[in-house]
């Protein structure tokens, strides 16, 4: 009966929301209010509505609601999370010095779009490098056997000007940065369309992202 109640008084929320907003007496209040206070009469016997509420007191029993679905929402959160993180421990991550861990398609190529759906539902993110050291050293630990493999990174410039491009934690990858490949004119390669980047001999290189490369997914700190 409990839930009864709140999915009726949740059914008149656009209601008193609009009423709050325009602070008068208008068709639309006057619906929102007349509805609640027919369940408020319907319930007086079962002893869970004692009383007639209040304009304010529907109101403040109308903000607890919203109050307890944004917990509700925010621990279905955590807990989806959560599951990434768990299904990410299926994967062989590898531990750098830096602490941080990564996993690399050893076998299996994805587009850009793939690669990162899937880093996303096993508790990381395509990787970030922000600077040379740290690019070889990710380069360096992959374990795919062919010489000098594609393999994506998270650095694109979807939704960006053509060659604008972004990393993952929306820092920029300057178009100048000595972790281009000397002979990579950035963006040249889509020439407009959207590209993204991979690394290739210890360097970053760019392409459509629909071509298909091996790729390195980052842990999210919170499944390290």
């Amino acid at each position: 009966m409990r839930w009864a109640i709140h999915i009726l008084v949740l059914a008149t929320i656009p209601w008193l929301t609009l009423c709050q907003q325009e602070q008068e007496e208008d068709d639309v209040c006057t619906m929102g209010m007349m509805l609640l206070q027919g369940i408020s009469r319907k319930l007086r016997g079962s002893n869970l509505v004692p009383t007639e509420h209040t304009k304010e007191e529907i109101i403040n029993d109308v903000d607890s609601i919203k109050s307890s679905l944004r917990t509700v929402n925010d621990q279905l959160s955590k807990m989806n999370r959560n599951l990434e993180c768990l299904k990410g421990n299926t994967l062989k991550w590898i531990r750098l010095e830096s602490g941080k861990k990564y996993y690399y398609s050893d076998f299996y190529k994805y587009t850009w779009y793939d690669a990162k759906e899937f880093c996303e539902n096993s508790g990381g993110v395509l990787a970030s490098t922000h600077n040379e050291d740290e690019l070889k050293t990710i380069y360096k630990a992959n374990p795919i056997a062919s010489s000098k493999p594609w393999v994506f990174v998270s650095a694109t410039d979807i939704g960006q000007n053509p060659g604008n491009f972004y990393w993952a934690d929306g820092s920029i990858l300057d178009r100048n940065s000595s972790m281009w490949l000397e002979d990579n004119d950035p963006d040249a390669y889509g020439v407009g369309k959207e590209t993204c980047v991979y690394m290739t001999d210890g360097k970053l290189a760019d392409a459509t992202c629909i071509n298909y490369a091996y790729f390195v997914c980052e842990a999210r700190l919170d499944c390290l």
